[in-house]
């Protein structure tokens, strides 16, 4: 089953359980099921923290720990195609699915003990890629320097994203999402200007700045697919 968390989708979930008093007698079951429950409870409460970090930055990765928050001792940290190889298969069940490794895929991996009771659960997820975009600019300016702007006779159709400053002129038409960290501006250089875009979708001008995939991350792509 597909789960979609605001633009990422959760491949795969995973959760394993380890007692070392499963032949226990039956009066110390309730305390072992008190004990995996207190576990799973810390490792899904990462594992949301996880999810709203990525939510709130598309490329946030890392490592989190329960401290004193969480009963028992709680860790998570995050698995792509650069450092899936640390991970030890012995402990980890994933499957990474059809496909492969791409630089979007994720694997949240996280543990926790409480007491007797371990338990592990992953949960592979694809963050928001850039191929859902028909436009995506990391500044609004041409080679050789110039404003990039959207005209009236402009129909744009699916979401569109830049890192830099929308520029408009006149009345240009977006179908779809339009995001950018900065409001956009008119011809006459200020903010929401004289322009008038129809924006027949949803917009959103505080938007985080969306990386590039690094070097390391396409060559490991590479790799993958040769």
């Amino acid at each position: 089953m597909l789960l979609l968390v605001s633009g990422l989708v959760v491949l795969s979930g995973i959760i394993q359980f380890s007692n070392s008093q499963r032949a226990s007698v039956l009066p110390e079951r309730s305390a072992e099921v008190i004990s995996e429950v207190q576990a799973r409870n810390s490792t899904n409460s990462l594992i949301q923290t996880a999810i709203e970090k990525i939510r709130s930055d598309n490329t946030w990765e890392g490592e989190l720990t329960g401290g004193d928050i969480l009963p028992g001792s709680a860790t998570l940290k995050t698995y792509d195609i650069e450092n899936i190889d640390e991970l030890d298969a012995v402990d980890s069940l994933y499957s990474v699915g059809e496909g492969g490794w791409d630089t979007f895929k994720v694997l949240l991996f996280s543990e926790a003990t409480y007491g007797e009771s371990k338990v592990i659960t992953e949960v592979l997820m694809r963050r928001d890629s850039f191929s859902k975009y028909s436009y995506f600019s990391d500044k609004e300016k041409t080679s050789s320097g110039n404003n990039i702007y959207f005209y009236s006779s402009d129909e744009i159709s699916g979401p569109i994203h830049t890192n830099g400053t929308f520029k408009m002129s006149g009345s240009p038409t977006f179908y779809g999402h339009v995001s950018s960290p900065n409001e956009w501006r008119g011809r006459d250089g200020t903010i929401m200007g004289d322009a008038t875009p129809d924006f027949q979708g949803t917009t959103d001008f505080n938007a985080q700045s969306r990386e590039l995939p690094s070097g390391a991350k396409v060559a490991a792509l590479k790799s993958a697919a040769t």
